[in-house]
């Protein structure tokens, strides 16, 4: 095996070569598993950087920018210090490599159950026993929660006669709790949750918004932990947008953008007509709308397959929303990208600023 401070420094010089700089005190774990990490430029509390590095038998590593890259960086060790190959020992690496991954994908399921079970305890309405009000209910004036508020879209639900299932936690159940009294609860489903009135029976992912600023002077936003949020979306669907074959007969385009007050201004901005998937990531863009694209394009007699999916992208000074959102133009899920007319908007800055309500 080659000694662990040869795997790192090369692991190091990878990244310089890829323009990475890991804040301080960063240093890697070599056991195969993909982890997040914190770049010198990101924002407190952001992790920009993912990597993994597997260093048992044959040693190999990747590690990405996701605001550069879109797939992980291969690398390895230079020639000098390759072990010699050897089969038995390549054979027996593989075998180990296979057996730790199988324990991390039963850890990850385990895990998962877990959270699920606690996300849904946080979301419920009421306790067992209905005396302790956990979470308000549907029909509670949730416009009044600071984020709502500092984005001017708190009316726009009402206004939309819009269906949606806010929630803010109004007691806490324990100090475990993920999320805190006053913080709003955005439930997220997903395209094959498939139909119920219940949202607790579709609800695969969990959105909070915490009803205080910090430190930064943000509202911070965070997701439930351990619940894989690929391919989940908040669904924002007026009234006047429902059929008895989920759409109505009226809707001719659907929406998808990132955030929620990004949705919510789009309603508004296009009167009502449309209906808008939140995809909560520039990253899980391409996967609702082509999850959307697919469902439409099967519907039984072509009843939805005329209607397009136009991406709502941010035009972020990154270029991350653009590139983004043209991805999935290019792979055909969207028959086009649209942007507010100024960069470094989203729509609902520029909502804000025209006040097309």
């Amino acid at each position: 095996m080659v000694d662990e401070s040869i795997i790192v420094e090369q692991f190091f010089s990878h990244l310089a070569n890829l323009g990475i700089t890991p804040k301080e005190n960063f240093y890697p774990e070599l056991d195969g598993q993909t982890y997040r990490f914190s770049i010198d430029d990101d924002k407190s509390g952001a992790k920009s950087g993912a990597y993994y590095i597997h260093a048992d038998g044959f040693v190999n590593f990747g590690a990405m920018d996701f605001r550069k890259h879109s797939c992980m960086q291969k690398g390895s060790l230079s020639k000098d210090y390759r072990p010699k190959y050897d089969k038995k020992q390549y054979e027996k690496a593989i075998e180990e490599s296979r057996r730790r991954a199988a324990e991390r994908a039963k850890q990850d399921k385990e895990n998962e159950a877990r959270a699920r079970v606690q996300m849904m305890k946080e979301f419920t309405i009421y306790d067992r026993e209905q005396r302790v009000i956990i979470s308000s209910g549907k029909n509670t004036r949730y416009e009044n929660h600071p984020y709502l508020k500092a984005k001017g879209v708190e009316q726009i639900p009402f206004t939309a006669n819009l269906n949606a299932e806010f929630r803010v936690k109004v007691n806490q159940t324990s100090n475990d709790d993920f999320s805190h009294v006053g913080d709003l609860l955005i439930p997220l489903v997903h395209i094959d949750s498939g139909y119920s009135p219940y949202i607790e029976e579709r609800m695969r992912g969990l959105q909070v918004i915490s009803g205080k600023l910090n430190h930064e002077g943000k509202y911070q936003k965070s997701f439930y932990k351990n619940i894989p949020l690929q391919g989940c979306y908040c669904e924002l669907i007026p009234h006047q947008c429902r059929g008895d074959n989920g759409f109505s007969d009226k809707v001719k385009i659907i929406f998808i953008c990132e955030g929620v007050a990004t949705g919510l201004s789009l309603l508004a901005l296009t009167d009502f007509e449309s209906p808008v998937f939140c995809a909560m990531s520039c990253h899980n863009l391409i996967n609702v709308a082509k999850a959307w694209r697919l469902k439409l394009d099967k519907q039984v007699d072509g009843l939805f397959k005329n209607i397009q999916i136009i991406i709502a992208g941010d035009y972020d000074y990154s270029g991350r929303g653009v590139k983004s959102a043209q991805e999935v133009v290019d792979a055909g899920y969207a028959v086009k990208m649209i942007l507010p007319p100024v960069i470094g908007q989203d729509f609902n800055d520029y909502y804000i600023t025209t006040r097309r309500a």
